[in-house]
């Protein structure tokens, strides 16, 4: 194979849709006001303002030393719905050689075309808290421990 094109072409859609091949669990229409997406493994995706995709998706990640994605266990503890707005509780703990961290996360859909992430986390080995420290400077220039970030579409 020449270039990258090829190669991709040569891969199952499961993993150019979702980076592996490890099974996926459905996904949930949610609404807030007029933003439509989809909630699937602790993401929202394909964030949409009528037939205008205007975000592709919105995530958190935790990663090594190497920038390698470290994948989440997640345990969904609440998702409440309503016609135009949604919360969704949860908790997701990232585990590897070096990481061993847990967080939980708030996400809000509200009816006034607003979302918001809130992120509460706590590193489990102390071993690996400069780590994270250093991650979050590169990627967030947030405290670790605590995010909240909105996003609001105007009328």
């Amino acid at each position: 194979m020449n270039n990258i094109r090829e190669f991709a072409g040569t891969l199952p859609a499961e993993i150019m849709q979702y980076g592996s091949s490890s099974n996926h669990p459905g996904s949930m229409k949610m609404r807030a006001g007029k933003l439509t997406m989809l909630f699937s493994e602790g993401s929202l995706r394909y964030i949409s303002f009528g037939n205008i995709e205007i975000i592709r998706m919105i995530y958190a990640a935790v990663r090594d030393r190497n920038w390698l994605t470290v994948k989440p266990v997640i345990k969904v503890k609440n998702i409440d719905t309503a016609e135009n707005s949604f919360l969704i509780d949860l908790n997701c703990t990232y585990q590897s050689d070096e990481i061993n961290f847990s967080s939980d996360y708030l996400i809000k859909g509200g009816a006034d075309n607003t979302i918001s992430f809130e992120m509460q986390g706590v590193v489990l080995e102390k071993s690996v808290r400069n780590l994270l420290r250093k991650v979050k400077a590169v990627s967030l220039n947030t405290p670790m421990a605590h995010m909240n970030r909105r996003i609001s579409l105007q009328k």
